[in-house]
């Protein structure tokens, strides 16, 4: 995949907002689709043992220790199977995500680009008109072309406001997906651990670095705390991988012994030998893999805002979360629409940041009768997850459910209405022309 644009700066910002590698990203999701292969294969080993088991000739209680270990292997590696098919599913989520969103801040860029293209030439000019009307004061062509040349100026002022905004929502939209995807990775700990293992030593660290960056913690804590803390760890894989080593000490001593690994000769030798290693860390794709720089390590990914214990109504005693994408005017393409619905305008994403500190430290207007909080004159909700919902207020636009559906339509479509052939046969859209004009330029004004 080409690098990423470099020259962020005409919209504000130090570096690339939407940064990642869609083949790397690729390469995350196949990582964890083997793991769960691996899983499955050993499972199934497993499962072909323990239904030849009884060919063994052991006394009853020897087999009812063999049977019980591969019952124990089996419980473990069901687990492991389910959240690592959950991962891998996260990242090809987020994958197709970043697709869309990097091209929305990269179509920014551009319009941000040719805008300071012109506001540039435009700039040279004006400074040469006003020598010429020192010489010529009282020129009137001299006057309109000025007035003319500052006219430009303003509205490339504008373009670049609303590129930077386009940007802004841009970023805020890959913090909520990428945030998905770190969620998953912290369901899987959490479910391993709950599963297989004893919860951690209350004298181990478990707290996350600051403002960690998407390297270290997948690389670190994904690939060491999950496999090797919270997963199927190495030792316990070799057991799988060779049934022989973990079950020798249940069998010493039995008379009719045939030999170590016995077990899985049952298994006509299916059993992978060199799982153990594969499995945890030898087949690691991303060792030595150039990122490109791009990290996922803004602050702001990881946010999340811990209530006060004084707070009052819906949000206390939760961790509050951004509101969902589909609020934004981009995240309407993939987001439901319901009866009513609410639209943060791009470049707002910061003030709303702010609010929800607000919120969690009880410094917001609680409603009791509208379930609301109010705040810098606008309305949020808290779902029942923490999960912030805008509701009305400066810098939100409403919308009926066939507003909504009709922005997904024009999202979709780039803004071009000669695509939008749901507009044209859909009942919802041919009795309301007016709410398709009403969001079309909602969308042309930030996306032109």
């Amino acid at each position: 995949m080409g690098g990423r644009p470099t020259d962020w700066e005409l919209v504000g910002r130090d570096d690339d907002p939407t940064p990642g590698d869609l083949d790397v990203l690729k390469d995350w999701e196949n990582y964890f689709r083997r793991r769960a292969d691996d899983a499955d294969f050993c499972l199934s080993a497993l499962r072909k043992v323990q239904g030849n088991v009884h060919t063994l000739d052991l006394d009853g209680s020897w087999l009812t220790a063999l049977w019980g270990r591969i019952d124990y292997l089996a419980d473990a590696l069901l687990p492991e199977k389910a959240v690592h098919e959950g991962t891998a599913d996260a990242f090809r989520t987020f994958r197709g995500a970043l697709q869309d969103i990097q091209h929305q801040a990269d179509q920014a860029l551009d319009q941000a680009r040719e805008a300071h293209r012109d506001k540039t030439a435009a700039t040279v000019r004006l400074q040469g008109l006003a020598g010429q009307s020192a010489a010529k004061p009282s020129d009137s062509t001299e006057a309109a072309l000025r007035n003319s040349t500052q006219n430009a100026i303003d509205d490339a002022d504008g373009r670049l406001r609303r590129a930077k905004g386009q940007v802004d929502d841009a970023a805020w939209r890959y913090g909520v997906a990428a945030q998905q995807v770190v969620t998953a990775l912290r369901q899987s700990e959490e479910s391993l651990g709950r599963t297989i293992f004893a919860p951690p030593s209350p004298d181990r660290n478990t707290s996350s670095p600051g403002q960690p960056s998407f390297l270290h913690r997948f690389a670190d804590q994904a690939l060491t705390d999950i496999y090797v803390l919270a997963g199927i760890t190495a030792g316990t894989l070799r057991g799988a991988a060779g049934i022989g080593e973990q079950i020798d000490l249940m069998m010493l001593g039995a008379p009719e012994l045939r030999g170590p690994g016995a077990a899985f000769a049952l298994a006509d030798g299916s059993a992978p030998t060199g799982l153990a290693d594969a499995y945890a860390f030898g087949a690691n794709p991303y060792k030595g893999i150039d990122f490109g720089g791009g990290r996922l390590d803004d602050s702001w990914l990881f946010k999340t805002y811990d209530t006060d214990p004084a707070v009052v109504g819906s949000a206390k005693g939760k961790t509050l979360r951004s509101p969902n994408s589909r609020h934004t005017i981009m995240g309407a393409k993939s987001g439901p629409a319901k009866e009513k619905n609410t639209i943060i305008l791009p470049g707002l994403g910061s003030a709303v940041d702010e609010d929800i500190a607000e919120i969690a430290a009880g410094r917001a207007k609680w409603n009791e009768d509208a379930q609301r909080y109010e705040i810098n004159g606008r309305t949020y909700a808290v779902e029942p997850s923490g999960t912030i919902m805008p509701g009305s207020g400066s810098g939100f636009v409403l919308l009926d459910r066939v507003e909504y559906s009709a922005l997904k339509e024009i999202v979709k479509a780039g803004g071009d209405l000669d695509k939008c052939q749901q507009f044209k046969h859909k009942p919802d859209f041919v009795e309301n022309p007016e709410k398709i004009q009403r969001v079309y330029e909602l969308y042309r004004t930030y996306y032109p």
